[in-house]
């Protein structure tokens, strides 16, 4: 059987900047609910659904580690590692308003549409005849 995936050399910049983007939100999540950091449960976490990137290892995670120590502990990084966990809570809170504001939307159109049936019932039934008369009289 073919494998027609492109191949990806250890030395692959935007590769190495991925993984360690990707070990630092994991990071930041396992740290959050003060449960272990090791490179085991880094690869864990990252193998499992939806991300299940194969071209995530647990040398590649260990890379990223060092990435990450390494911007945690520079004077310049730090501050910007930090803005950017601020940035990220951000985006999963606008995303959490997104999808409550696209429930409030179906809903709405939902009634919209119940509410045109019923005036489009209410039209038509005044275009009968029977209905005339009863109005007239």
């Amino acid at each position: 059987m073919a494998n027609h995936r492109t191949k990806i050399s250890a030395s692959d910049p935007d590769l190495h900047f991925r993984v360690s983007m990707d070990v630092l939100e994991t990071v930041d999540y396992l740290e959050a609910r003060g449960e272990p950091v090791t490179p085991d449960t880094l690869y864990q976490r990252l193998q499992s659904p939806p991300s299940g990137d194969p071209t995530i290892t647990v040398s590649r995670i260990e890379q990223g580690l060092l990435q990450v120590q390494f911007w945690r502990e520079q004077f310049i990084t730090r501050d910007i590692v930090h803005h950017r966990h601020h940035l990220a809570a951000l985006a999963c809170q606008v995303q959490g308003e997104i999808w409550r504001l696209q429930q409030y939307q179906y809903y709405f159109d939902d009634l919209l549409r119940h509410t045109d049936a019923l005036l489009k019932t209410g039209v038509t039934s005044r275009a009968r005849p029977w209905f005339r008369r009863r109005v007239e009289a």
